[in-house]
């Protein structure tokens, strides 16, 4: 029965409901539509090398966000998530799936193995960050809906059966703040060190996956330094560095330099930042519109992120800091992404922002907290369950594409599910959560 007492019990429950949960979702048309990512893995797993040209697969052919560099073809994209996926591809394989046998099948088993493990890491942070945020407070259960609520109400759902870049950098930033902030609230128990090197290694691997979040790494890089001892900091700089190894690498192989980006390489000037009163006009307008069709709840983190007590107001700079940041980063650049499903350049921040529904619970907004959070939640989770149903891959982005992809379905349009079947164990893990933490509480209670 030491089962039903153990803290770290409900956790492990919810980290294995959201990865079936997750799996279960991954569709056919996503893993068509985006291509790219996997043709990284199979490139670095059965070729041998970091260009992309080559494959004898039909569906793993070049078809855009490419560039040609010393007679290759490179992604205009970091190198992290063919890493991610090259080491689930590696696994995979091993069971005698390839893509040019079975592209679809060994593209999904891929993605539940790389982008969707890592975002059910991700959510699994929030929860644990909660949990010590509420602990003294006798409010612990309330960790689970707010990690919850980031899973299911957010455009994280929408993405979350890709292996993309933004999704895994969205899942490593999130574990790096949790991580620098255990560190430092848990060194009687021993780990410090642990806990601020792999802090440090998930913050490296941010950068090594996507530059979007760049300067929010930054920021919790700083905080990071900030609440850790001198040999905590040491462990940090050591995963930090680790964490970056790989894209150093990757860039001198590629393109002579370490420090020469891909964007860079191929000269994607729309991702370069620059001020333009105009432009800031519009990308507010547009983020502001998309998040408050595809994701109200992070308005809601937000207001909930005002609201976090004193004694968390490093933690309230830090994932405020790093959230405006972002923002800052992308009212000064000429693209949004195009083809996509809701805000997806904001996906780096969202479990940051998200993290802020706990001021509500600690506030005195508790229970007007509890409604919205339900409402907004479920409105959140209708529309990207259309969005990861339907395929992430809107390019019609300018209409409201939860609408949209709900009348396709309707209609018929709906893509073939690979791991469908995982929905089965990930409701039994759901239901074992919810009897988990019922009985935690009441145990607590007592």
């Amino acid at each position: 029965m030491a089962f039903w007492r153990h803290p770290l019990s409900g956790s492990l429950l919810l980290f294995l409901a959201c990865w079936l949960f997750f799996g279960a979702l991954i569709n056919a048309r996503d893993m068509q539509d985006f291509n790219l990512q996997h043709i990284g893995i199979e490139a670095i797993v059965e070729r041998h090398h970091l260009w992309l040209e080559g494959s004898p697969t039909p569906q793993l052919q070049t078809r855009g966000d490419v560039f040609q560099y010393n007679d290759h073809t490179y992604a205009a994209k970091q190198p992290g998530q063919f890493l991610f996926g090259a080491a689930a591809y590696s696994v995979v394989s091993a069971f005698g799936l390839s893509y040019r046998a079975d592209y679809v099948r060994t593209a999904a088993w891929v993605t539940f193995g790389s982008a969707s493990l890592l975002l059910a890491l991700g959510i699994t942070a929030i929860q644990r960050t909660s949990q010590r945020w509420l602990g003294d407070y006798g409010l612990q259960p309330l960790s689970y809906l707010t990690a919850l609520a980031a899973a299911g109400g957010t455009t994280l759902l929408a993405y979350s059966g890709l292996p993309h870049h933004d999704l895994i950098a969205a899942a490593l930033l999130v574990c790096a703040a949790s991580g620098a902030y255990a560190a430092s609230q848990e060194r009687q128990r021993g780990w410090a060190q642990v806990r601020a090197l792999l802090a440090g290694l998930c913050l490296g691997l941010t950068l090594t996956t996507s530059m979007l979040p760049f300067f929010s790494a930054v920021v919790v890089a700083v905080y990071a330094v900030a609440i850790l001892t001198w040999s905590e900091r040491a462990a940090l700089l050591t995963g930090g560095i680790a964490g970056l190894l790989p894209l150093l690498l990757y860039n001198y192989a590629s393109f002579g330099n370490p420090l020469l980006m891909a964007n860079v390489a191929g000269n994607f000037n729309d991702t370069f930042w620059h001020f333009d009163l105009q432009n800031v006009q519009e990308k507010a307008g547009f983020y502001l519109r998309m998040t408050l069709q595809h994701a109200p709840l992070v308005m809601l983190g937000f207001i909930g992120l005002v609201l976090l007590p004193r004694h968390l107001s490093r933690e309230k700079l830090m994932l405020g800091g790093a959230s405006v940041a972002l923002v800052a980063y992308l009212l000064g650049i000429e693209t949004v992404g195009h083809c996509q499903f809701g805000p997806r350049y904001l996906l780096p921040v969202i479990p940051l922002l998200l993290l802020g529904l706990n001021g509500l619970w600690l506030s005195r907004l508790r229970g007007l907290g509890y409604a919205l959070t339900l409402m907004l939640g479920s409105y959140g989770l209708l529309i990207n369950l259309g969005g990861t149903l339907g395929g992430s891959m809107y390019c019609t982005w300018w209409e409201f594409g939860g609408a949209r992809r709900w009348e396709s379905l309707i209609h018929g349009s709906v893509p073939e599910l690979p791991l469908q079947f995982l929905l089965w164990p990930a409701a039994g893990m759901g239901l074992l959560l919810a009897a988990w933490v019922w009985r935690y509480s009441r145990t607590a209670q007592s």
